[in-house]
């Protein structure tokens, strides 16, 4: 598991978030982050276990076989009527993300092996000798099929499969981003398909970042957090998430405070009022300052004049990042620092945060 640098490499000048009293949470990408390298998505992906069990079939029927001369055991898949496909597979992928598919196949003599989602993404040849395959693709649907297809269909004929490994291509997939703060306001995400990942280059000026795929990564925490509170965000947009009111932060549940991303190139904030925005370019590093207090909100970008107005009451109760609170409107975005104070900051503690914020990031 990796950890983000240190926390005392942010500070400037002998100030940081945690100088005002009022700091809440404070998410920095370049401390506090929990990641590790991809996990395997398949259960039973090296074939070792007794049975069959974490297998589904088509027109087939799954057996362990000796792998020999591979070590250990292998998937045995035999057909079970004449003609067609036949194939095992497991529902563990996620439309539209990258993976990469690595292992082995042999066949009876006859058949030839595939590993196939959508089309065949690779195809062997009918030797009876383990065949290596490694292929990296973004699939159309939620599953590879491990199958052959009959040539000259008898209706016994099989295909053995060895150490299929499924995985996410993504790096550093991030389990936790924690507050350093004292009050523990982590933000976590325990499931290997919605985990975001995490660069120590990319970010603004050089800096770490967190990145969300917009198809099914985010990371969430819960906690009381009603209004008025103050929000900070360092995040770089894409264009791509301009279509459909993408949610950059959201609270915790379906009903929260949220900064999203309307249809246009701009940022809003939203409570279940009117929503406020500001221009914000995507593909471009930004620094957003939010005081959400319903009649008496307001958003700006990058220290510039804010848009004010009555964004509603709802409280945030918690953070979503990376999607809406009901888990939808995933946001294609990329993440540096997240700052959150309760209550209204005076003009002077807004201008102390901005300048560490452009101290640091160089906006």
């Amino acid at each position: 598991m990796g950890l983000g640098m240190g926390i005392d490499s942010c500070r400037k000048a002998g100030f940081s978030p945690l100088s005002l009293a009022s700091c809440r949470l404070w998410l920095p990408a370049w401390a506090g982050v929990e990641y590790a390298a991809p996990a395997e998505l398949e259960a039973d992906w090296d074939m070792e276990a007794a049975g069959v069990g974490s297998w589904l079939f088509g027109r087939a029927t799954g057996s362990k076989v000796s792998a020999a001369p591979r070590s250990g055991q292998a998937l045995r898949i035999t057909s079970t009527v004449v003609g067609g496909a036949h194939y095992a597979y497991q529902v563990n992928l996620v439309a539209g993300k990258e993976y990469r598919v690595t292992g082995y196949a042999r066949s009876d003599g006859t058949m030839i092996p595939q590993v196939f989602s959508s089309i065949a993404r690779w195809t062997g040849t009918n030797s009876t000798d383990w065949q290596p395959f490694d292929v990296t693709f973004t699939p159309s649907n939620t599953f590879v099929q491990l199958l052959y297809d009959e040539a000259a269909p008898v209706g016994t004929e099989y295909c053995d499969f060895d150490n299929v490994s499924i995985k996410c291509t993504d790096a550093n997939l991030v389990s936790a981003w924690r507050d350093q703060t004292s009050y523990g306001r982590d933000v976590v995400q325990a499931t290997e398909n919605n985990k975001m990942s995490w660069a120590a280059t990319g970010g603004p000026n050089g800096r770490p970042k967190l990145s969300a795929d917009g198809i099914s990564e985010y990371l969430r925490g819960t906690w009381t957090q009603a209004q008025p509170e103050t929000v900070f965000m360092v995040l770089k947009p894409s264009v791509t998430s301009k279509s459909a009111f993408e949610t950059c932060a959201d609270g915790a549940t379906a009903s929260s405070s949220r900064i999203y991303l309307p249809a246009a190139d701009a940022i809003a904030l939203y409570a279940g009022g009117t929503p406020i925005a500001k221009a914000c370019d995507a593909d471009q590093w930004h620094y957003v300052t939010a005081v959400i207090d319903g009649a008496s909100s307001s958003i700006s970008v990058d220290g510039g004049s804010p848009s004010t107005g009555n964004v509603g009451a709802a409280a945030a109760n918690g953070l979503t990042l990376g999607a809406r609170g009901s888990i939808t409107l995933f946001c294609d975005s990329e993440f540096a620092e997240i700052i959150r104070f309760t209550g209204h900051l005076s003009s002077s503690e807004i201008s102390d945060i901005e300048n560490y914020i452009k101290g640091w990031s160089q906006l």
